[in-house]
Order: structure tokens, then sequence, then C-alpha cells
């Protein structure tokens, strides 16, 4: 159980491994990047203080649901662990940035009790086409890959 704690812990911060972001690399997205990205973080934020899977399955990029699919779909203790694990966090949308062709989100969330934990999020698309999708969460601490 406690082996699954620390996945599920690590899936609820969301994969950022990929992005080890280096302050110096990354700039401010523009105002378009930022509108069309932003609108991905508040269901995304939402899903995880409800513990809600499926909006997280919808969320996530194909490689990444297919990496979590099983804590997601079979881990039945999962949506009540989410809600356990964020009850009375404040997470908040702090900055939307691009590193060469990758945008993040970084995202603060503030614990009862005054712990924080700093997150990036790699938004990714298909296609021109196609909706904005979570790609990969890091914890910003240690460059980490984190779970959704």
């Amino acid at each position: 159980m406690k082996k699954s704690i620390v996945i599920l812990t690590t899936f609820a911060v969301l994969e950022f491994a990929g992005l080890a972001l280096h302050a110096e690399e990354a700039v401010q997205a523009t105002p378009t990047e930022s509108l069309e990205v932003s609108q991905i973080f508040r269901p995304f934020i939402d899903a995880l203080k409800a513990g809600n899977v499926q909006v997280l399955r919808r969320l996530l990029s194909e490689e990444m649901y297919r990496e979590y699919r099983v804590l997601l779909e079979e881990n039945k203790e999962y949506p009540r662990f989410l809600k356990r694990y964020y009850e009375g966090a404040d997470i908040q949308l702090e900055n939307i940035l691009r590193e060469r062709n990758n945008l993040h989100g970084v995202i603060r969330v503030t614990f009862p009790g005054g712990d924080m934990s700093v997150l990036r999020i790699s938004v990714k698309k298909k296609d021109s086409n196609a909706p904005w999708r979570i790609g990969r969460v890091l914890n910003d601490k240690d460059g980490e890959e984190e779970s959704p």
C-alpha cells in the first residue's frame, strides 16, 4: 500500500521529467499561447482536487495516459487518495513558459500547514487542430517526474 501511495503521489503531481527546465532557457509564452494553454490547467487542477480520474484521463496525452492507465483505471483508491492529498490545498497557475518548442505551466501547490510544491506541467498537441493535453509533470524542486 505504501508503494502504491508513493506511486500515486508521484502521479498526482504529474510527469515533468523530460522537461527539467532551467530558468535561463525558458521565456514567457505569448499572450495567445498563454490563453490557449491556460484553458487546460483549470480543469486539471479541479480534477486533482475532486479526485476525478475520468477528467484526468481526458486531459492527458496518449503517451502519458498509457503510462498511468493502470493507476487511473484499476486503482479504485486513487480518486479518494487525490481528494485527501489535495484537501485544503491552494493550487495556483503562476506562469506559462516556452522553452524551445515546448509550453508548460508553472503550478504552485500550497498545502495546509505551509508545505509547498512547484510543478512544471508540459502541454502538447497531436497536431495544430488538436486540443492541448498534459504531456509531463515535473517537481520543480528536484526535477523528478510526478504522477497526475
